[in-house]
């Protein structure tokens, strides 16, 4: 059991998900994965704030003066996994993604390191933004217009952040990635985006994203400011540099 729950953890880390999100902006449907992204990481500044207002504490062996309640991982997972089953509607990724959703918010619990209400709660956060996400995205403000839908909400992140200072140190990563992806909506609008090849596609995003976090890693820069401007760097450069080597190919 310790083995299938690491694997389901393993579906909820970092590398994972930048993996799953890289192949879908280049192989599946970059639209989709643009917004599945986008809401992933306003979710996770949400959550963070969340855990800032309702203020139930770690458990006692993380020895950490943090809060659990809604889990962040199960928030994370239930929102990108949820609006992938969302907007795909297809009968096998509904599985997929309901087994791996019920699977980590298992896994967390099993490896004591959330309560039931703590993950069942963060689902329960996660449903509702990727409803108001959607209803949002079908209105005509915001149907054909993502850069001000994204633009809106990594203000909202901002201001979350601004109202609650004690969860600053806590979302610079979703923070600076948000803003990364705007800056990509926002260059998409003025530009538009063309690719080369999948796979080029693929191999510059990768090796681009190792190579910045190897960079700033090198640099010993690690503060809130810089992991800011990291992850900036990171999603934009995920979203967007294959235009760039298009346009120069040309």
């Amino acid at each position: 059991m310790s083995i299938l729950s690491q694997l389901f953890l393993q579906s909820a880390q970092f590398y994972t998900l930048v993996l799953i999100i890289v192949i879908g902006l280049v192989f599946i449907d970059r639209r989709i994965f643009l917004r599945a992204l986008s809401i992933m990481l306003f979710s996770m500044v949400f959550n963070t704030f969340l855990k800032s207002l309702f203020k139930i504490p770690l458990k006692a062996h993380f020895k950490r003066n943090w809060y659990a309640f809604p889990s962040g991982h199960a928030n994370t997972s239930a929102t990108f996994y949820g609006y992938l089953i969302h907007r795909f509607k297809t009968p096998l990724l509904t599985l997929i993604g309901g087994i791996l959703i019920i699977g980590i918010c298992w896994a967390l619990v099993h490896n004591h390191y959330h309560d039931w209400v703590d993950v069942i709660a963060a689902v329960g956060f996660s449903i509702l933004l990727i409803f108001i996400f959607h209803w949002l995205e079908t209105t005509k403000l915001f149907k054909d217009n993502f850069m001000l839908l994204i633009l809106i909400m990594t203000v909202a992140a901002y201001g979350l952040v601004k109202i609650s200072p004690t969860i600053t140190s806590h979302t610079a990563i979703p923070l600076g990635a948000l803003m990364g992806v705007t800056v990509t909506a926002i260059l998409e609008k003025m530009f538009g985006y063309q690719s080369i090849h999948p796979v080029i596609d693929f191999l510059i995003i990768i090796v681009g994203i190792l190579g910045l976090q190897a960079l700033f890693a090198k640099l010993g820069l690690n503060s809130y400011t810089y992991t800011v401007l990291e992850y900036g760097l990171i999603s934009w450069w995920g979203t967007y540099s294959p235009h760039i080597f298009a346009k120069l190919k040309r």
